[in-house]
């Protein structure tokens, strides 16, 4: 589960559209939206369910929290939100989290740690229920000579103290990359990937490589966009294959 955090104009929606197309093209994903701000993927083969709810101004039967409802009846691999406003909207989050849905949203905030607290006081959402968040990424805009957005922070909540996120990368201003200031061995959710493939974290370990040397952070043409997404593809089809060929036998009895 992915929050992306940051304030008005700093590339939230951007970075989300950004992930939503290195996404498995065989997940079913399906996406909230007040206002539709995701993009079709019908030219990069991926399947979209998107949904357009009322705004928020005339929230009635018809919000997020029943349309979160209807998608858990439909079975989604992966669902996305436009940006978490109100209490009811952060309910339908956590409710859907909470039944072990995965997810992407957006959440206006300056810091990472007043998103959390925002959550808590204001929409009083229980705090065990934020140890389902997973990761936070912090976005900002910076001055230089033009404005540029860019990933301040990515954190990660965890389970004995999701108060207190720890940060696992951080940006660099002065190489202009994200820089990892921990061992991703030590990081929950580096193993909960791990789990959730089937592989080991010296696999995980050596794809996270793999995207670091196949992906372009900006100023991508449509042509390396599409190259970028088929890049992916190929990466969970081996992923897929290394996961079959570690365990025939298991898979065998399965069939």
């Amino acid at each position: 589960n992915i929050t992306i955090v940051g304030e008005t104009g700093s590339g939230k929606t951007t970075l989300m559209n950004s992930l939503d197309l290195t996404l498995p093209a065989h997940w079913r994903k399906i996406y909230i939206e007040d206002v539709v701000e995701s993009i079709n993927q019908s030219e990069f083969g991926r399947h979209q369910a998107r949904y357009r709810v009322k705004t928020i101004a005339d929230l009635n039967e018809e919000s997020k929290t029943v349309q979160s409802l209807l998608s858990l009846h439909r079975s989604p691999d992966y669902f996305i939100l436009s940006e978490i406003l109100t209490e009811e909207h952060s309910k339908a989050l956590f409710s859907a989290l909470s039944s072990g849905l995965k997810g992407m949203e957006t959440f206006h905030s300056t810091s990472v740690e007043q998103a959390l607290r925002r959550w808590v006081i204001h929409h009083r959402i229980p705090l065990v229920c934020l140890k389902d968040l997973n990761l936070i990424v912090l976005m900002k805009k910076l001055e230089k000579i033009r404005l540029i957005r860019r990933v301040q922070g990515i954190y990660e909540v965890r389970e004995d103290d999701p108060l207190k996120p720890v940060k696992i990368f951080s940006y660099d201003e002065r190489s202009d990359e994200l820089a990892l200031i921990m061992s991703l061995e030590d990081s929950e959710t580096f193993r909960r990937i791990a789990d959730f493939f089937c592989i080991s974290p010296s696999e995980v370990f050596k794809i996270y490589e793999e995207v670091k040397r196949g992906i372009k952070n900006e100023g991508m043409k449509i042509e390396e966009i599409k190259e970028t997404v088929e890049f992916f593809d190929r990466l969970y089809r081996k992923i897929i294959l290394s996961r079959w060929l570690h365990e025939p036998l298991k898979n065998l009895q399965a069939l």
